[in-house]
């Protein structure tokens, strides 16, 4: 019996072996998919491991209610190409809105559906009024980056918030709080082969894919950023600070969006070649491709790199209010 049951273990041990080598081989032609984009070797045995451990997480992550295809969801970014638009046409339409743009949405009582915050140094700046939305249930659920609950300890964990490091396999394994929050890295629409290039407009989308929306349209993801604008001096590293407010604000649809004494990180650093906010919407289109199409997502604004370089179709926004009405 005693080599019988070593037998086994060993058979256990080569399988496994023979499983990880598989999953290496497709993680490696993968990789090479993307040679462009630096510092992805640096998660490959992160993402070998995530792959074993998905199906595991997959059976007890939090269940989320699934949409019909015919639910669509607006995500609000807040590029220049949404000046002007009228807010009105989207009140009784779900939508995630995202970073500061609170400060134009109090102005005009418009609250977004759900919403997103996952630069660091915005959530330092923000999250006060984050706390103050989610308690005065201006949003159905909050995807925020870990930082907020730094703060905001008391609440971690309710069923209205979501941390960053729940969708990520390396900073779930690392947190702290792993007892107290779901695991969500497995789920489709945040798994991705370079889950480090993070940036609140694409992880909106997967935030909207991961809810059960199967038709995403973007209104103001523009990706055009002078990355220091008049009135920001250097902070450290990527870090800036607004020293004074500025006049006019070229890359966002209102002047107000950053005021004096605002933190925020510059829009493409150097460690993601200079173009975090491409690469970010390169990487989540190509995961959901591998997926077998996750979601129908089209671009709904004018000027957007992601139409102008070919990787999203354009439907004009009212097009598709009267085909959903």
């Amino acid at each position: 019996m005693f080599l019988a049951a070593l037998f086994g273990v060993a058979a256990t041990i080569i399988l496994n072996m023979f499983a990880l080598v598989a999953i290496g081989a497709i993680l490696q032609r993968d990789r090479r998919d993307l040679d462009g984009f630096r510092g992805l070797s640096g998660d490959f045995d992160t993402l070998v491991n995530e792959a074993l451990l998905s199906s595991a997480v997959a059976a007890t992550r939090r269940d989320t209610p699934r949409r019909t295809e015919q639910d669509l969801i607006f995500v609000l970014g807040n590029g220049p190409s949404m000046r002007g638009f009228d807010f009105d046409l989207l009140r009784g339409r779900t939508t995630i809105g995202m970073n500061a743009a609170y400060r134009y949405w109090d102005t005009i009582n418009f609250n977004p559906t759900y919403y997103c915050c996952l630069d660091d140094q915005l959530v330092d700046t923000h999250h006060s009024k984050i706390r103050q939305m989610f308690e005065q249930k201006k949003a159905q659920q909050f995807l925020l980056h870990e930082n907020f609950f730094q703060e905001h300890g008391d609440i971690l964990g309710d069923p209205a918030l979501i941390s960053r490091e729940q969708c990520i396999f390396s900073l779930y394994r690392q947190s702290a709080h792993r007892a107290r929050i779901a695991p969500l890295f497995a789920d489709p629409a945040f798994l991705s082969r370079a889950p480090h290039y993070v940036t609140t407009g694409a992880y909106a989308v997967r935030f909207a894919a991961f809810l059960g929306f199967r038709r995403i349209v973007l209104l103001g993801i523009d990706l055009k950023y002078v990355e220091v604008i008049d009135g920001a001096v250097s902070a450290g590293g990527p870090r800036l600070e607004m020293d004074t407010t500025p006049d006019s604000n070229p890359n966002y649809f209102f002047d107000g969006y950053q005021l004096a004494g605002d933190k925020f990180n510059v829009p493409n650093p150097a460690d993601f070649d200079k173009d975090l906010h491409m690469n970010s919407f390169r990487i989540l289109l190509d995961d959901f491709k591998r997926l077998g199409g996750l979601a129908e997502i089209v671009v709904a604004s004018s000027g957007s790199r992601l139409t102008e370089e070919g990787l999203l179709p354009y439907t004009d926004v009212r097009e598709i209010l009267g085909a959903a009405a």
